[in-house]
């Protein structure tokens, strides 16, 4: 229900507090989380993570998480703040492949699965 959702924006902006200066790891990022809820906190995120300088890694298997952290990192402000990471399995080995903000615009406009 919506005391997860809380919950659950409530535990990582505790994790942000905590990890001043250092690095936050978020497994799951849509875990419990309304679609609208994913787009706020990815704004918290941004705005916590810049004031208190931390690097965060999100993984994710959701398209629309995918697609409300493209939106908030193409709108101009946040361009520069962040970064998709595809790990793809070739022949046995992990191999990353990178998105850069319009890249991933153009995919989420496309409707190209980027997970």
């Amino acid at each position: 229900g919506m005391g997860d959702g809380i919950n659950r924006v409530l535990s990582i902006v505790l994790a942000l507090v905590n990890c001043i200066n250092g690095v936050l790891l978020v497994d799951e990022f849509e875990n419990g989380l309304h679609y609208r809820v994913q787009h706020k906190l990815w704004e918290v995120i941004f705005s916590m993570a810049n004031k208190l300088d931390v690097q965060v890694f999100a993984t994710t298997h959701s398209n629309d998480c995918i697609n409300t952290f493209e939106q908030l990192l193409n709108d101009d402000v946040h361009i520069n703040d962040g970064k998709l990471i595809r790990l793809d399995n070739k022949d046995g080995k992990i191999v990353q492949v990178e998105f850069d903000p319009e890249e991933m615009r153009i995919a989420t406009e496309q409707r190209i699965n980027l997970r």
